[in-house]
Formats: structure tokens, sequence, C-alpha cells
């Protein structure tokens, strides 16, 4: 006999077990009376939002009492067309960094190293104290505001003044000499400070 048959033979036994115990497991009975079971709908599943009634809008007008006071501004729209040409800036571009809304202006020196980038930056959640910078200083209050300078880590010299619990603006200079840049820093500070709530 050759060793498949004799495999063949050996496994035969052992399929015919395992037959009879699976039908053995299915002619079971479980006493009791047949009933029926929950009824299932024949329809296509309900999608989210339909069948009920559409519910009003709860959309408010009224501004959130967390929102922040610096909302309603716009950060070229601060400083006005006078108060640019007063500090020597130009070339006004609206821009949009991170956490915070800006506008940037170029001053334009004697020379690249006598210029500057120019920023007013708002900040609608994060506060005076968020402030990430090297040399964080106070300062006295810049008109009503609380006030800190800062150098960037970016570079360049930095003022930001309070607006709120969770709120401040910054004024940032980028380029040339930083003593200069910090000067120019205060300036904008000084002017944008009046028109801030």
């Amino acid at each position: 006999m050759s060793d498949t048959v004799k495999r063949s033979v050996l496994l035969l036994p052992a399929m015919a077990a395992a037959l009879v115990l699976g039908l053995a497991g299915c002619s079971e009975e479980t006493p009791g009376d047949a009933t029926p079971g929950e009824e299932t709908s024949t329809s296509r599943p309900t999608l989210p939002g339909e069948g009920t009634e559409p519910s009003e809008d709860t959309t408010s007008t009224e501004p959130d009492s967390g929102e922040s006071p610096l909302a309603e501004l716009k950060p070229c729209d601060i400083v006005s067309a006078d108060g640019a040409d007063q500090l020597g800036l130009t070339e006004e571009e609206v821009a949009d960094f991170g956490d915070g809304r800006v506008c940037v202006w170029r001053y334009e020196g004697a020379n690249v190293s006598d210029s500057y980038n120019v920023q007013l930056e708002l900040f609608d959640e994060k506060a005076i104290g968020d402030v990430v910078g090297t040399n964080v200083k106070p300062v006295p209050a810049v008109g009503s505001h609380e006030a800190v300078t800062y150098v960037d880590p970016a570079g360049g010299c930095a003022v930001a003044i309070e607006a709120g619990p969770t709120s401040r603006v910054d004024t940032r200079v980028v380029g040339g000499e930083e003593r200069k840049a910090c000067q120019l820093a205060m300036q904008l500070a000084t002017l944008v400070e009046p028109e801030l709530p």
C-alpha cells in the first residue's frame, strides 16, 4: 500500500467522527415556543437629521462673552495713513502669521542696514504673559496699557501691549540696528495704543 493510501485510511475515521459531532450539535432542540423577535424594518436607515423637525437657528449676533476685545479690529486699519507717514512707513501689506493677524510695512532708511520690516500683530488668544522671546522686560505703561519689550527669537525688537486678560498687540521691527529697531517698535506702540480697547 502506498503512503498516500495509508494516510487516507487513517484520516477517514477522524473525519467521520468530526462529521458526527457536528451533526449532533445541529440536532439539539431548545425547549419553549418560538415567538417573533423585534420587528425589523425593510426601509433604508435614517441618517442623522432626517425624520426630525428642523430646529430653530440658535446662532447669535451677540458677541461671545469670551470673545477677544480685538476681534473687530483689523491690524492695517489701526494705523492711519497720516500715522504711517509720520513714522516713515510704506508698502502696507496684510499678512497672517500663525495665531496673529498682521499688518506689515517697510521702513526705508538711507541704506539696507538702516531699513526695517515693521509689523503690527493682533493676538486674540495670547496674553502679554505668553510672550516668547529673550530679554523680556516690563516697561512703563504705554498710554493706559501694560507693556513689555522683548527680542524676538526670529530677530528684531518688539513691544507687547496688553489688550485684555487673554489678548495682546505686538509691534515688531526686524532688520537694521537693534537699538533703532526698538525705538521704532516703541514709536509704533505709542501710535496704536489710543486705538486699543
